[in-house]
């Protein structure tokens, strides 16, 4: 039997905030913690961003903190109506996706391949000149 210790999700959330600004991951129903306990521990923690992969776990947690920025990790063009509403940060990792997103005056987090070779920009000084000249 697999035993949750959530007083001590809690404390690790709050010593990871303190010493660092971060994103935490809760896509998956939070790895398969819930969802709604985790946010509200990170929200009660200080932590001010989550990141998630699809929109049925970013419009749950918006539900929750209306106050919290989300970050969608999903790889293409989102709906724009729910992005909005929800207020919906998407990450982009090309032209095209920029583009939209730019087109349609939606804010965006661009992704950045940090060695992995997963997905996110490839060389990002080169990208990002591309990118602000647009």
């Amino acid at each position: 039997m697999l035993m949750i210790s959530y007083s001590t999700i809690f404390n690790n959330l709050k010593e990871i905030k303190d010493n660092n600004g971060i994103c935490l991951v809760v896509k998956n129903d939070a790895y398969g913690l819930g969802i709604e306990k985790i946010t509200l521990l990170a929200s009660k923690a200080g932590i001010k961003e989550l990141a998630v992969i699809d929109y049925v776990d970013a419009i749950r947690i918006r539900k929750i903190d209306s106050n919290i920025r989300i970050l969608l990790l999903a790889n293409s063009k989102c709906n724009l109506d729910i992005l909005k509403e929800y207020q919906i940060t998407p990450s982009v990792e090309n032209d095209s996706e920029y583009q939209y997103y730019k087109e349609n005056n939606i804010n965006m987090a661009l992704k950045v391949d940090v060695g992995m070779h997963r997905f996110g920009v490839k060389n990002l000084d080169r990208k990002s000149t591309r990118l602000n000249s647009s």
